[in-house]
């Protein structure tokens, strides 16, 4: 059915009635009939979702291919034919004038984050997340960012630097820091990319989007067997490294992903908790292709990773 319907998307040539005169109206029907047979059947297509009541995204069209795709979407949007809605993820566009769902119409007064202040849309909303929100994964932390100081490693990277040129160190030229992406094997969906600066700061900075770090013993153990995984490789090249637990925790996401896969569209939002603290909710893509609704905030201990381990587990909770 999915190829039936992008097949007829891909020959369609001629717009209904209903679309030229809100082209008209909008007084952007010239430009599109200055528009290239490409440019038109991609922007038939985008209107077609539309008249449906839905934002386009570029993967709506996987016939075309995904250098195009963004050509299209950039030259629309400066020729003023479409605007971007939402982004979350994906960018959610429209085709200027046409007029979407309720709950679209109402996210579009905020395209980079809704903030709820309409009614109506704060019941739909809260029903949305409702839906996705009975079942969630335990809080988690990802984006995760360690530092300690060292007196030799950033001399000793460099004197390797400008000696080999290591397909895994970079070089920095505007502040003079140095990016190393260690070889650590056997623990999957965790990367790590190293900072060096000239202050003597090192920064450690891992990305497990996919894989995130339960808040619970078993999960932090993990991490820190990780980072030992870390201290490693850069004793290779100082003897002075610390230990892990004396790093200096100094940020990350900490949030839960919900478990039910999503089936809509959905736009990233943010909501500030009575605490204070600002919420970010948005669509989550896995690597199998399924989206999920995940919740997060970002939080700065700014202590060691020993006494952020010690308290995080005494109460852990996203709240």
């Amino acid at each position: 059915m999915e190829n039936v319907i992008t097949m007829k998307y891909r020959k369609t040539e001629e717009l209904n009635q209903r679309a030229i005169k809100v082209l008209e109206s909008n007084q952007i029907l010239q430009k599109y009939t200055q528009l290239r047979k490409g440019g038109k059947q991609f922007i038939n297509k985008a209107i077609r979702i539309n008249q449906d009541g839905k934002p386009f995204t570029v993967s709506d069209f996987s016939e075309i291919k995904k250098s195009m795709r963004k050509k299209y979407v950039f030259q629309l949007k400066h020729a003023g034919l479409i605007e971007t809605m939402a982004v979350s993820g994906y960018a959610y566009y429209r085709v200027v004038g046409f007029r979407l769902s309720n709950f679209w119409e109402k996210v579009t007064k905020n395209p980079m984050g809704v903030t709820i202040e309409d009614k109506t849309l704060q019941e739909e909303i809260f029903e949305i997340l409702g839906e996705y929100f009975e079942d969630l994964d335990s809080p988690a932390l990802h984006n995760i960012r360690l530092h300690f100081h060292d007196d030799f490693i950033y001399e000793v990277i460099k004197r390797k630097f400008e000696k080999e040129k290591p397909y895994n160190i970079e070089f920095n030229e505007s502040n003079k820091s140095f990016s190393i992406i260690p070889t650590i094997f056997g623990i999957d969906d965790f990367e790590a990319k190293i900072i060096l600066t000239r202050t003597k700061l090192v920064q450690i900075i891992i990305k497990n989007t996919f894989k995130p770090v339960v808040v619970d013993e078993t999960g932090l153990i993990e991490l820190v067997l990780f980072l030992g995984e870390i201290r490693y490789f850069l004793c290779k090249y100082s003897r002075d490294i610390p230990q892990v637990l004396e790093w200096l925790f100094v940020r990350a996401d900490f949030g839960r992903d919900c478990k039910k896969p999503l089936n809509k569209l959905f736009p990233t939002m943010q909501f500030k908790h009575i605490s204070g603290a600002l919420l970010r909710v948005y669509s989550k893509k896995w690597k199998d292709g399924s989206r999920r609704l995940r919740v997060e905030k970002i939080i700065s201990p700014n202590k060691s990773m020993k006494n952020f381990i010690t308290d995080v587990l005494d109460e852990p909770r996203l709240d």
